[in-house]
């Protein structure tokens, strides 16, 4: 998802968003390994003057790119903004590996068939990558990759979450019936009743989101809160894989990220 601010993006990337979902973590090391495996052979193959394609560097540095671009989305958790374009990109790394390998099949020099393997493992990583940016979040596949994150961390932040929105609110009814009591002598009530609630709304709730897709909450969290697609939600912090938000109703709870998307002013 695109930030405006610089100082937002940086703090957007976020480690954990690799660490805590195995799937996704299991995906990477297995594409370093398959294209470590693709280097070495090219390497070896070239010092003993083998012949190779004319494309197979080509292939394998846009193949690097791959891994890059999808690393960045998994750390900024925006693969829902650039799933498209990333699934083209996936697409021709697909068809180039497929092109290389069906090629060093066919030669008999030990370098030569390492390349092929190692296509075979960035092949299946493509696929694994193409069926999970190309599907949408409430599809099987992706019910059948979530079960892969961690769900203590999950819980850790859900209850963080929930213990600073607590706070949150205790602070604020207490600041609020405060300036009302020292205030009201100076001051019509009604205009500091407005002041303060839209002081609170910038602060609290700096950042609004629409649900790309529609979300039942679980019912055995009740921390959680149910969204239509297209809806527009208020968002108090845009880091991790929850959110704390706010419906127009003013019903407030969290929501998982991956459902939504920033909207920049």
């Amino acid at each position: 998802m695109y930030m405006k601010e610089s100082q937002q993006m940086q703090s957007y990337f976020d480690i954990s968003y690799l660490i805590d979902d195995i799937f996704l973590l299991g995906t990477i090391i297995f594409a370093f390994i398959g294209w470590i495996i693709t280097v070495i052979s090219l390497i070896v193959s070239n010092v003993r003057e083998i012949d190779l394609p004319y494309y197979s560097w080509w292939v394998t540095v846009y193949q690097f790119f791959i891994i890059f671009c999808v690393i960045t989305v998994i750390l900024s958790n925006s693969g829902n903004t650039y799933r498209i374009a990333l699934v083209g990109l996936i697409t021709v790394a697909l068809f180039s590996q497929a092109l290389l390998c069906d090629t060093m099949l066919y030669y008999s020099k030990p370098s030569q068939r390492a390349i092929a393997s190692g296509c075979i493992f960035l092949s299946i990583v493509d696929v694994l990558w193409i069926l999970y940016y190309g599907t949408s979040n409430d599809s099987v596949y992706h019910l059948w990759t979530n079960s892969y994150i961690s769900e203590s961390s999950e819980n850790i932040e859900k209850n963080f979450i929930s213990k600073v929105t607590s706070d949150k609110d205790i602070t604020s009814d207490d600041n609020h019936v405060a300036m009302t009591y020292t205030t009201q002598e100076h001051r019509p009530l009604n205009f500091l009743d407005s002041t303060v609630n839209s002081t609170a709304v910038q602060h609290e709730y700096p950042h609004k989101v629409k649900a790309i897709y529609s979300y039942n909450a679980n019912p055995d969290d009740p921390r959680e809160i149910s969204f239509h697609k297209n809806e527009i939600l208020e968002i108090s912090d845009v880091t991790g894989k929850w959110w704390q938000a706010r419906k127009h109703d003013g019903t407030v709870g969290i929501i998982p990220s991956n459902y939504v998307q920033l909207i920049v002013n």
